[in-house]
């Protein structure tokens, strides 16, 4: 009686030797290069401001309103200018404190 044998297989291949890089593109396959890509990781990168400019392209910034949302008993007003209500689109474009920078 032989033995019970395990071969990796794909869509793609059927090569039978298992790699995790074969298993990931089969899990997530590369999408399409997004529009903003280059403006965050390009070779002159410092790493913190291509990682800040990320989370704000994906609106992931921990602002005010969002740890509110998320159940946190704080004041969601601008703690730039104390009026508005803290959002990513607030801090970064239609603040006064922010505009005057």
């Amino acid at each position: 009686m032989a033995d019970d044998a395990y071969y990796w297989s794909t869509e793609s291949t059927s090569a039978g030797s298992f790699s995790s890089s074969k298993a990931w593109e089969t899990l997530k396959p590369r999408s399409d290069s997004k529009a903003w890509a280059s403006t965050v990781w390009f070779k002159g990168a410092v790493p913190k401001h291509a990682f800040n400019m990320w989370i704000t392209t994906l609106d992931r910034l921990p602002t005010k309103k969002r740890l509110a949302d998320w159940g946190m008993n704080i004041q969601t007003h601008c703690c730039l200018c104390s009026i508005e209500l803290e959002t990513r689109d607030h801090l970064l474009l239609s603040c006064q404190f922010a505009v005057e920078i």
